[in-house]
């Protein structure tokens, strides 16, 4: 539903980033909002801000808006929105976390295999299916989500590499991991290696720890879900994802020894 609403009453997500120059820039084409409570306003920003920073400077007080209700129609409007365009990793991030209210509220009232879908359709209506392949836009999502959201330093460097275009969203990820957690295919070949850095303090911990199992219980819905492999997936894509698969597990699996562990430690000393 397109309505003209007034710009005060549009809320900018705080990990929005601000545009660059939006001189000049045609504010004909609506922005993309969500009621915040009330249908009647106010309204949280989805995209379009370069849009809406040049109403500002041509000093208008009311931009024409979409308004959506449902993660689908915000889906389909972006499809429209961006059919053709460039979008940068950083944005894809921005456009997640905003939908995440109503990507959960669309998860909720759908039942079976459509509590799974809900990223693969702002996958497609973002026109990512021709630049990036899904495990690089879940790279992307991690790594946003560790250096914006956690604010771990080593994440936050290797998204400014990945944002350089110096490593893709994959590779970034690799190599974040490799950093952090150790080498997963150092650990395959039976070589003991330590997590680099400083001891984490314990509220940290908690959160990594809970956030992974959060995510976690996610991902195992979805892949018992999976069923028989369609005969469209190339044998390489399959290999690609078993490797991947096999080093998480093993991080998984040190994570478990390292906590068993540490846990006997820590009653021996009681």
């Amino acid at each position: 539903m397109q309505i003209s609403i007034s710009i005060d009453s549009i809320i900018i997500p705080p990990r929005m980033h601000p545009a660059e120059d939006s001189k000049g820039l045609s504010t004909k084409i609506p922005i993309l909002v969500t009621p915040q409570g009330s249908v009647d306003g106010p309204f949280i920003l989805i995209d379009g801000l370069r849009r809406l920073n040049a109403a500002k400077q041509l000093n208008r007080t009311e931009i024409w808006a979409e308004v959506v209700h449902t993660f689908k129609d915000a889906c389909s409007n972006l499809s429209t929105t961006h059919k053709g365009n460039i979008i940068t990793t950083r944005r894809i991030f921005e456009i997640y976390m905003t939908l995440v209210p109503l990507m959960n509220l669309y998860r909720y009232k759908s039942q079976g295999k459509k509590q799974v879908l809900a990223r693969e359709i702002l996958y497609e209506a973002l026109g990512l299916s021709s630049r990036i392949t899904p495990s690089e836009f879940s790279a992307i999502l991690q790594m946003y989500r560790a250096a914006d959201l956690n604010r771990i330093p080593l994440a936050i460097k290797m998204v400014e590499v990945m944002e350089r275009g110096d490593l893709s969203p994959h590779a970034a990820r690799q190599q974040y991991s490799r950093k952090r957690f150790g080498d997963p295919r150092a650990l395959l070949r039976g070589r003991k290696v330590e997590p680099q850095g400083s001891v984490l303090k314990a509220s940290d911990q908690r959160q990594i720890v809970n956030t992974a199992i959060a995510t976690l219980s996610g991902v195992t819905k979805g892949l018992n879900e999976l069923g028989p492999w369609s005969t469209q997936i190339s044998r390489q894509e399959l290999d690609s994802w078993v490797k991947e698969l096999v080093a998480q597990r093993t991080l998984l699996n040190r994570t478990i020894r390292l906590a068993r562990t540490s846990t006997l430690r820590s009653s021996q000393d009681g």
